[in-house]
């Protein structure tokens, strides 16, 4: 399986949020290195609405981890649903969130169309929602490279995936 810092320069690559997740929680090097690429634009990165939404919610529970609003980390979303005032001191997601939308990276819409196929590659390939959503995404803007460290995609036919 290829490995993220060997992505040819020029490409074009839809990015999962667990890239982004990678770099802004963990400061995963090899994460960063590649983001660093998307930076200098040597990569044409493509990721969607979809893949945001799903970033800047892990970012949010997480900050409401480390800030102790939420002492039970697997009943986080739970907690600030039931404390939604909470959720007005959590700016840190938001301004991860502005720094990756100020890179040349391209966020594309997700249509009904797409959620359509997405139904039948989740059955297809065994994919869970989320995954088969991106699957078919990649699809519909006809991209073959994903950046992910997911590896449920492996087994996808005409798919490349790079790994960190």
């Amino acid at each position: 399986m290829p490995r993220l810092h060997e992505l040819p320069a020029g490409e074009a690559v839809f990015v999962d949020a667990n890239i982004f997740l990678e770099h802004l929680l963990n400061s995963e090097p090899t994460c960063a290195a590649f983001l660093q690429r998307i930076q200098q634009r040597e990569i044409h990165a493509v990721t969607s609405v979809a893949v945001l939404n799903e970033t800047r919610h892990r970012l949010l529970l997480t900050e409401a981890i480390r800030r102790g609003y939420v002492t039970k980390p697997d009943r986080a979303a739970a907690a600030l649903h039931k404390r939604p005032a909470l959720l007005r001191h959590l700016t840190a997601c938001d301004d991860a969130l502005n720094w990756l939308l100020e890179t040349p990276l391209r966020v594309v819409s997700v249509t009904v169309a797409q959620f359509r196929l997405a139904q039948r590659l989740s059955l297809r390939y065994g994919l869970l929602t989320t995954d088969a959503l991106h699957l078919a995404t990649l699809r519909a803007h006809r991209l073959r490279h994903l950046a992910s460290a997911d590896r449920d995609f492996v087994a996808i036919p005409r798919l490349i995936l790079w790994t960190p």
